[in-house]
């Protein structure tokens, strides 16, 4: 059984993005009560708003859903993306090329708003904070993390054997 050396779980929690959904839905919300008591004729614009007021409302459920569980242990790095990832994907250390920390100044993670257009894969939920990972095989990882400090301590120390 491998020794855990370090463990972080983390929650997506993007109020902007969250208050925007939020603004919609009681938008949306309160146009379907309005249209509800004043316009009862019209059943079909009524029904309009319902298919969006239930996108909305699991749009909000999913990101407060959203957790990063990291896990770096003596063997491997792993991590799981949830709600809908149950198994964790593992990273043995022996296949790992190249490792870096990578640190991102506060206001540059708002650029882009984390859309990424390259074969990294990016299980981050916390913008652009994290180690970089290359596999032997060419694969490229970005693993967010929220404790930089400890992370380039622990790569330091499995680099160094």
């Amino acid at each position: 059984m491998a020794k855990t050396i370090y463990k972080e779980k983390q929650k997506m929690r993007r109020w902007d993005v969250l208050a925007l959904l939020g603004f919609f839905l009681i938008g949306l919300s309160y146009r379907f009560i309005e249209t509800l008591i004043y316009d009862t004729d019209n059943i079909n614009i009524l029904m309009m708003y319902l298919p969006w007021m239930v996108l909305l409302g699991v749009s909000i459920y999913y990101f407060l859903k959203i957790e990063l569980a990291v896990k770096i242990t003596d063997d491997y790095i792993g991590m799981k993306y949830g709600p809908f990832q149950n198994k964790q994907h593992k990273i043995k250390w022996e296949d790992i090329s190249n490792c870096e920390v990578i640190e991102t100044p506060e206001l540059a993670q708002w650029n882009g708003w984390n859309v990424h257009f390259s074969r990294e894969k990016v299980y981050s939920v916390n913008g652009k904070n994290g180690i970089h990972l290359r596999t032997n095989e060419g694969e490229e990882y970005f693993i967010g993390s929220r404790r930089l400090g400890e992370l380039k301590k622990i790569i330091k120390d499995k680099f160094k054997k």
